[in-house]
């Protein structure tokens, strides 16, 4: 029994030896606030002539490295091999970047830690290979801090062993960018590039068999171009897009070159190469005609938020006042309530603007995600819900109606001009065809392309409200007052309760979502 228990120990402490024995990487290279090294997936080259292997980085937190087209600021990282024995060639596939700002650069990289993956074509497969680097690195925050790297990893010969590093690497190699149209879901990928005197044009354009969602849209060319914002233009179904970049032709030195362009998002992750040949175009009409472009694009889609459900509270509340107003009175009131619209679509347009120049994360509807706004506008529904069930009926107080502000008899329509504001509000969260595109557009487009876009989307969705104006005998169109009003008013009170339901469902999925990560969170992570 002694004997048996003695040989289950040393089986225990071989395999123990043995797992531990199962890695090959190179020593730490430490630099001040980052360190890089090599690592391999086998612990032999498994008699084969193409070998990979893993150049990881480590960085301390908020450090970022660079991609192979790093932006205005800093330099990708520079690989020297030749000192290296037994190799033919070395090969770096660089992971998906992200974007980010350093020293009030637009830059794209990697932050934390990340893992190259290094394709090595060995020589003599028979042999014993001597890797031998010399790496050139930037890592910045506040600061940019140079590294300089010498790594040394010998690869033996004969039948490998997965080591420790192996799902880390395969790990990495999956997440790569996609490369075949066959295996993605792009089915088509293109990229066009045109110039004039002044400025370079570069067009990416691509179809999919699902949906883009915001996606990143990166470019790399033998020129060192600035990550600059660029423009994107969706179809109607989200299937397809056109990627504007416009660059300073100084930057260009030749007319014919290779471009690599990677567009990941939800869905995608994609990279794709091309020789390009430089052709004129006029960019005057470019502009002009963008320009007139997404001007009818944002009216369409303002015109188009009058038929969507987020829409429908405050519509339901002015056919009310169309049913029981004067002509006079109805035009007056439908007047200042497309004013309002429109002041209220260029505020917001501001209000964005602010935010953007303050890089704070913005998108249409983001108020919608807040679950206290969400809280206070649904509160605001439900009493018009309730006031068109004849529940009750709204109150002003007597001394308010003495402010002349306020007082109807004074002619004032400062309640007409919010019900403008009010219908802008709820109309944020809808996404309508052309609203998406011309959204877009405003927050990658200067500031006057950007305050026009939000103004004309403002004079799209004031057109219903402007033609009662100018031709307020469309009323007459109207059945005669009766009996129909009542039930028209429990109509629109049902269309205000699925307006409230359908954010009540929100929340409540909301409310769950958390407590049930909160539930299933281990406490040690929390």
């Amino acid at each position: 029994m002694n004997n048996l228990l003695k040989k289950a120990i040393l089986i225990i402490l071989i395999c123990s030896f043995s797992s531990s024995a199962f890695s090959l990487s190179s020593e730490w290279s430490q630099a001040e606030v980052s360190k890089v090294r090599l690592i391999s997936p086998f612990t032999k080259n498994n008699n084969q002539n193409e070998y990979i292997l893993g150049l990881q980085y480590k960085m301390e937190p908020g450090w970022k490295t660079y991609w192979k087209s790093p932006g205005d600021g800093g330099f990708a990282q520079n690989i020297i091999w030749e000192k290296s024995k037994n190799i033919n060639n070395i090969e770096m596939e660089w992971p998906k970047p992200k974007s980010f700002e350093i020293l009030d650069f637009n830059s794209a990289g990697y932050e934390d830690e990340v893992v190259f993956p290094l394709l090595v074509n060995i020589k003599d497969k028979n042999k014993i290979t001597n890797i031998d680097l010399s790496i050139n690195y930037l890592v910045c925050k506040d600061i940019c801090i140079p590294g300089n790297a010498r790594i040394f990893l010998d690869i033996p010969v004969g039948k490998a062993k997965s080591t420790e590093y192996y799902h880390l690497i395969e790990k990495t190699k999956s997440s790569l960018p996609q490369t075949s149209l066959v295996l993605s879901f792009i089915n088509n990928f293109d990229s066009k590039g045109y110039k004039n005197d002044k400025n370079i044009l570069l067009e990416v354009k691509a179809k999919t068999n699902k949906f883009f969602e915001n996606p990143n849209i990166f470019i790399h060319t033998p020129f060192g171009l600035p990550i600059d914002e660029y423009v994107v233009d969706y179809s109607l179904e989200n299937k397809s897009l056109t990627a504007s970049f416009i660059f300073d032709s100084k930057l260009f030195t030749e007319e014919i070159f290779d471009i690599e362009v990677l567009l990941t998002d939800k869905n995608h992750n994609f990279l794709f190469n091309k020789e390009i040949k430089l052709e004129k175009f006029n960019q005057n009409q470019f502009i002009e005609k963008k320009f007139f472009i997404y001007l009818l694009i944002s009216f369409l889609g303002g015109l188009i938020l009058n038929i969507m459900p987020c829409v429908l509270p405050i519509l339901s509340i002015k056919l009310m006042s169309i049913i029981t107003n004067d002509y006079k009175k109805t035009r007056s009131s439908f007047l200042i309530t497309s004013f309002g619209i429109i002041s209220s679509f260029i505020l917001l347009g501001l209000a964005f603007l602010f935010l953007k120049s303050l890089n704070i994360p913005i998108s249409w509807g983001m108020q919608f995600q807040q679950p206290y706004f969400l809280m206070i506008i649904t509160s605001i529904i439900f009493l018009f819900m309730m006031n068109l069930f004849n529940q009750f009926k709204f109150q002003i107080p007597n001394f308010v109606n003495r402010i002349n502000f306020i007082n109807d008899s004074s002619h004032s329509y400062s309640k007409d001009f919010f019900n403008g504001f009010f219908a802008t509000i709820l109309a944020t969260p809808c996404s309508a065809p052309f609203v998406g595109t011309a959204i877009t557009a405003a927050f990658t487009q200067h500031s006057i392309l950007s305050i026009s876009i939000f103004f004309f989307m403002g004079v799209g969705m004031s057109v219903p409200y402007i033609a009662i104006a100018l031709f307020p005998k469309l009323i007459t169109f109207l059945p005669k007052p009766g009996k129909w009003m009542q039930y028209i008013k429990y109509f629109l009170g049902i269309l205000l309760f699925l307006n409230i339901f359908s954010v009540l469902s929100f929340l409540i999925h909301s409310f769950l979502s958390a407590l049930c990560m909160l539930i299933i969170t281990p406490r040690g992570i929390r």
